[in-house]
């Protein structure tokens, strides 16, 4: 389906790239050897997702993402070569149309923005 964003990673983590697209999927993708080779697909959405992007680096390599059905999912890089998904069901109403980070580790607190569909924009924490 349609691709609504992509978003480059730190190059700290190589070269990776996420994009997210109407048919509900987020994909990660890296390159290596000039090719491009899908290393995950996360499709636990509802909806249409609309928006991705990564944390800044010094998290690690974290990805938040919005989507139509209104949830926000927080996907997390582990050493084990998996990925980690937390989901924030019923963050927007009526769906998420941006997410955003803050810039730098402020307290060793992780935060992002999110806006929706419902005229709000809200400041989320983690740990």
């Amino acid at each position: 389906g349609p691709v609504w964003q992509v978003t480059w990673a730190h190059p700290r983590f190589g070269n990776i790239l996420a994009s997210c697209s109407y048919d509900r999927r987020v994909i990660i993708w890296q390159e290596g050897g000039g090719q491009w080779t899908k290393i995950y697909e996360y499709i636990n959405h509802d909806s249409s997702v609309n928006s991705v992007q990564w944390a800044p680096h010094d998290f690690g390599l974290i990805l938040a993402c919005g989507s139509s059905d209104g949830s926000i999912s927080v996907l997390s890089y582990s050493a084990n070569n998996t990925w980690d998904a937390e989901k924030i069901n019923n963050a927007h109403n009526i769906g998420c149309n941006a997410v955003s980070w803050a810039p730098g580790p402020g307290a060793g607190v992780k935060r992002f923005v999110s806006g929706g569909c419902d005229n709000l924009v809200k400041i989320w924490r983690e740990g």
